[in-house]
């Protein structure tokens, strides 16, 4: 629901930047299971699922990737495009139950759009795309399908 939702998701965020941060040290247990990770295997399936979508991405007339390509030994949060209707692509992808993300809707009040205007034309248009290591094959080919129904 805080997805699908320009309210909640605007008061999340705000709530959040006013948020103040206190560092903390992680738990003795956060410390074993960050220790356990195998690392090499998320970033292997992260550039996997990066490659499909970029793939995939090619023939969409909604969006183009903001990179196509990764650079080698390069691990992706998510993956980035660009959508000329940003809002419709977001709707789309939430219905089809993607979990997808628009980075900096909200830049700071310092990035006036007359001095930084590309950065006003990405953070319009942005939306990222799930690539974690937790989506499986089946995961990963119902994102490729909705994607391609668009």
């Amino acid at each position: 629901r805080l997805l699908r939702s320009e309210r909640l998701r605007r008061s999340m965020q705000a709530r959040t930047a006013r948020a103040s941060l206190v560092p903390r040290r992680s738990s003795a247990l956060t410390q074993r299971a960050v220790a356990a990770v195998d690392w090499s295997r998320i970033v292997a399936r992260r550039r996997e699922n990066y490659a499909r979508l970029a793939t995939a991405l090619r023939e969409a007339h909604w969006a183009r990737p903001l990179y196509d390509q990764l650079p080698p030994g390069v691990c992706p949060l998510a993956f980035p495009v660009l959508a000329d209707d940003r809002e419709w692509a977001r709707r789309r992808l939430l219905t089809a139950g993607i979990n997808v993300r628009a980075y900096w809707e909200q830049l700071p009040c310092g990035v006036a759009a007359e001095a930084f205007p590309d950065a006003h034309y990405i953070a319009n248009r942005i939306l990222v795309l799930p690539v974690h290591q937790s989506l499986n094959r089946r995961m990963m080919d119902e994102l490729l399908a909705a994607i391609a129904s668009f």
